[in-house]
């Protein structure tokens, strides 16, 4: 679950960070355990918030809030051991990026601006992505080929996560990047199902095939608009589920027919199966049924 790490905090306004490199060195050696940035909507280089990490070192938490961020060229990015520390944030197991709205990003930016900040974040354990959906979410197509080609120049993050929610902010494509660098250590997944199907195949294809993999490891599943989720996935896919304990299945009302399938199919003995209040049909209460004799509480 995600948690802001204990510890001396500071709260800071984005132009501030600007000005990080030419804080006096007392400021500079302060011991922050977490660092709340808030913005204005407005993006920001990628190169100043790498910057922050350069006088706090042994930062464990770090919060954007509403505050967007633009991938800086590949030649102009830190390199690690070069002008910057092997990595920027080499204590950081806690990064949370809030948006309200992201304007005028183009699906690859925004993902390749999130992962050039995770490039030098070895230890992160604890993700969490939140963006308006007018903005570069996970809706965004993801299946054309400028966005497939910036994906593949991208270097794999090189942490493994516990926990990821997302809920917009970065392309599909991305979302299932990470979920496959975390594979064998994530336990904990909460993400939006709101893509187009259409314009989608190619990202689907990779999404579907990273959380097969990592699906025997993953405790606690969330999902939001879980009918995109079902039909991507396909009720089959719950059998890889061996280990889930939680399942929380949101805006199922119009597909509870494959909702019925996919909890029939859970391997599972201890899951705990939450659906959304005002669930009155029929066909809804064989769902609690089912989930109840089949994992028992």
């Amino acid at each position: 679950m995600l948690s802001s790490a204990p510890g001396p905090a500071r709260s800071l306004h984005a132009d501030a960070i600007i000005a990080l490199p030419e804080m006096p060195g007392r400021e500079q050696g302060t011991v922050l355990r977490t660092v709340v940035v808030h913005g204005t909507g407005t993006a920001v280089s990628v190169e100043p918030v790498l910057l922050l990490g350069n006088p706090f070192q042994d930062l464990r938490s770090l919060i954007l809030d509403d505050l967007p961020i633009s991938p800086l060229p590949a030649r102009h990015v830190l390199a690690r051991g070069a002008t910057a520390p092997q990595f920027c944030f080499p204590n950081l197991t806690v990064l949370s990026i809030c948006v309200d709205f992201i304007a005028h990003q183009e699906p690859p930016n925004a993902t390749s601006a999130a992962f050039q900040l995770f490039s030098h974040m070895p230890n992160l354990s604890h993700l969490k992505l939140v963006a308006s959906p007018t903005g570069d979410d996970i809706g965004a197509s993801s299946d054309r080929y400028e966005l497939s080609d910036a994906m593949s120049r991208l270097t794999d993050p090189p942490f493994k996560l516990q926990s990821f929610s997302c809920a917009g902010g970065m392309s599909l494509l991305g979302v299932a990047r990470i979920i496959w660098c975390s594979r064998n250590s994530l336990r904990d997944l909460s993400v939006t199902c709101i893509w187009d199907r259409s314009s989608n195949a190619l990202a689907e294809s990779v999404f579907r095939s990273s959380l097969r993999i990592a699906a025997p490891r993953i405790r606690r599943l969330h999902v939001e608009d879980s009918c995109t989720f079902l039909e991507t996935m396909g009720v089959s896919a719950a059998r890889a589920f061996s280990q889930l304990a939680f399942l929380s299945l949101d805006s199922c009302s119009e597909c509870v027919g494959a909702a019925q399938a996919f909890v029939s199919l859970l391997p599972c003995s201890l899951l705990r199966l939450h659906l959304p209040a005002g669930y009155r049909s029929f066909e809804e209460r064989r769902l609690r049924v089912i989930s109840n004799s089949t994992c028992p509480n």
